[in-house]
């Protein structure tokens, strides 16, 4: 199961959906891999949750914005900063990442409205 904290450094909408994909420009893309789960922020602050669509290259990534479980809406475009990426549990497809993982209170939210 992997793991990690990235930098975004550029966002663009790639297919307006729904659901909506974002091309994402990384510092690294490392480790990631297509069906992993993305965690940010939002503009606003509150975090935010994709799943990974497409690994391009070494510096971008397209998510998909369906991970709306808790949320019910998609939550829109990532801010430019820090974020992580972990690979989903199986089964269920939880997301498990550390508690301060930019994006972690989305992940927590929709891995109790799987479960409840």
């Amino acid at each position: 199961m992997g793991q990690g904290l990235v930098t975004i450094q550029a966002v663009s909408v790639f297919d307006p959906g729904p659901p909506p994909v974002y091309t994402l420009v990384l510092n690294s893309t490392a480790g990631i891999t297509a069906g992993d789960h993305f965690l940010a922020q939002l503009p606003s602050g509150e975090d935010c949750l994709y799943v990974v669509d497409t690994v391009v290259d070494g510096t971008d990534i397209r998510v998909e914005d369906s991970l709306v479980e808790a949320h019910v809406t998609a939550f829109g475009q990532p801010e430019l900063g820090a974020a992580a990426f972990a690979t989903p549990g199986t089964g269920l497809g939880l997301t498990f990442a550390p508690e301060n993982a930019p994006g972690w209170r989305a992940a927590h939210e929709r891995n109790f409205a799987i479960l409840d």
